[in-house]
This record gives C-alpha cells, sequence and structure tokens, in this order.
C-alpha cells in the first residue's frame, strides 16, 4: 500500500469506530440511522463491519448533522470533535442540488485559477468599515490618512482592501473578515458596498426599489438604514 492508500484506510478505520461510537451514545438503532441519512440500513451495517467499505461524504455528511458532529471529525480527516456548523461550506455543498454542486464546483475553481494568477504577497490600502460613528475622520482609500495592510493576495480589480468590524453582515460577511472593494459611486441593486452615511462608514447590501434606496444588513437582527443626510457609495465589495 502507498501512503495514500494508508491514509484512507485509516480514516476509514476511524469512521467506523467513530460511528459506533456515536451510535453507542445515542441509543439510536441503526435502521433510525439509515432513515436519517437516506441510505438503507444494509448500508450502515456495511460501514460498521466492512474493513474496506469506504464512505461516500455526502452521507458522512447527512450522519454529521445528525449527530451534531463535523463532517470532518466523523470522517476521520481531524481529531477535534466539533458540533456540526450549519451554513459551513460542506453543510451547504451537500444540500444543494446536482446542478447547484456544479455551479458551486466551477465556481471555486474560478476562484483558485484567479489566486494562482496573483503575486504571494502585496500591500493595499484599507480601513475599518463601522456601523457607528468613526471615532477618526474618514480615511479615504488611496489618502494619506488610509492605513496600509499587508495581505497574501490581492484580486487585480480591487482598489482597497477594508475590515469589517461588527456581525451586520453574518453570516456572508463574518465579523473582521478581510474584504476587497472596487472603487466606485454607484451601485446595482443586490450589491455589497462600502457606504459613508453621515460621515461615518458602513458596509451594506445595496437595495433599490421604486425609486428609494436602502443599505440592509444581511443579519436580520438588524434594521436597515433607510435615513439619512448626506449618503455615498464608495465602493463595491468583490470578494
Amino acid at each position: 500500500m502507498d501512503k495514500i492508500d494508508i491514509e484512507r484506510a485509516q480514516m476509514n478505520q476511524k469512521f467506523r469506530s467513530r460511528l459506533r461510537e456515536l451510535l453507542d451514545e445515542s441509543g439510536i438503532t441503526q435502521s433510525t440511522l439509515a432513515k436519517a441519512a437516506g441510505v438503507s440500513p444494509a448500508v450502515i451495517s456495511k460501514y460498521l463491519s466492512v474493513p474496506d467499505k469506504e464512505p461516500m461524504f455526502h452521507i458522512v455528511a447527512k450522519i454529521a448533522r445528525h449527530f451534531d458532529v463535523s463532517p470532518e471529525w466523523l470522517g476521520g480527516m481531524n481529531d477535534e470533535r466539533t458540533p456540526f456548523q450549519a451554513g459551513s461550506i460542506t453543510d451547504i455543498y451537500y444540500r444543494l442540488t446536482n446542478t447547484g454542486k456544479n455551479e458551486l464546483y466551477n465556481f471555486g475553481k474560478y476562484l483558485l485559477a484567479k489566486e494562482q494568477e496573483l503575486p504571494e504577497e502585496s500591500s493595499a490600502y484599507g480601513f475599518q468599515a463601522l456601523d457607528a460613528e468613526p471615532a477618526a475622520p474618514l480615511a479615504q482609500p488611496a489618502s494619506l490618512g488610509a492605513e496600509k495592510v499587508v495581505v497574501k493576495i490581492i484580486p487585480k480589480v480591487a482598489d482597497f482592501a477594508l475590515t469589517v468590524s461588527g456581525d451586520t453582515m453574518e453570516p456572508l460577511v463574518p465579523n473582521g473578515a478581510l474584504l476587497f472593494a472596487k472603487d466606485q459611486s454607484s451601485a446595482d441593486n443586490g450589491d455589497i458596498v462600502v457606504a459613508e452615511v453621515d460621515g461615518a462608514l458602513t458596509c451594506k447590501k445595496y437595495a433599490k426599489k421604486g425609486g428609494k434606496v436602502e443599505l440592509k444588513s444581511i443579519n436580520p437582527r438588524y434594521q436597515a438604514i433607510t435615513d439619512w443626510k448626506n449618503l455615498r457609495i464608495i465602493g463595491k465589495v468583490i470578494i
């Protein structure tokens, strides 16, 4: 056996052991688990008893969701037992239709191709995107007051970088995420934009309906910004 075969055999062994552990902990039957995973009881039985029976990862993901553990731990890819993360890339992928899976796969290949064309390390001018009045005057991306940040890769179409502060755009944009944006003063409906609202910076979804503009949060706990004296679109988030 070569190194890859040995690693796969070790992962399969961990999967069998951890699946048996979860069944013992929960007390549910193999038939009940099979129904939850959308497979026959014979499949679960083979996973537990046949050493070279390699599980299909979409089934591992369904079993992991049922037991609230990460597919990576259950599948033997890591040894840290963590809860299942709804909305993770793995969860999203295996909940898509085959058409959706292909689209996500092709987009992933496109992003990888873009990254391979980028320099190893570059710098960009960036600033904090805040949801409250900033303590310091607004710094333009190309001004002397902007903070210079060093990042591993910068998309060629990006004009500036920004670090998001706050959870108003979660789960799409996590708190602390580094984003890249294109410098532009207009936006289309649905764009994620960097905007100055009455002197304060914010990162929001641009929505326009019937001539009325709203700056919407992705996080449903926050209401859209609808009233202001001065609104200026600074850029469009590209990644």
